[in-house]
């Protein structure tokens, strides 16, 4: 089973005997209300990188920069969020 979003995974995957590998929040979140169980991975699973893209005229409009930094401050609070989850673990 494939998806293009790991949001809709768990959603499809609560249904079924199969299994999807999240991150944490994204799990707990998701698992709220749904008959999933959560475990850790029996392996190391690797991180992954979160990209902020966008087109090279918007680079100036003030609006568009302004939405960027929003998002990268939350970005921000979120990554440290999940540093501290990670050391109450």
């Amino acid at each position: 089973m494939r998806t293009a979003s790991f949001v809709a995974a768990p959603i499809l995957v609560s249904e079924t005997d199969c299994i999807v590998t999240l991150p944490t929040r994204v799990a707990r979140a998701m698992a709220k209300g749904r008959r999933l169980t959560l475990v850790r991975p029996p392996v190391k699973v690797p991180g992954f990188t979160v990209s902020l893209l966008f087109h090279e005229r918007s680079r100036a409009e003030p609006s568009h920069a302004w939405l960027r930094d929003q998002i990268a401050k939350a970005a921000i609070e979120i990554d440290g969020a999940r540093a501290r989850d990670s050391i109450a673990e």
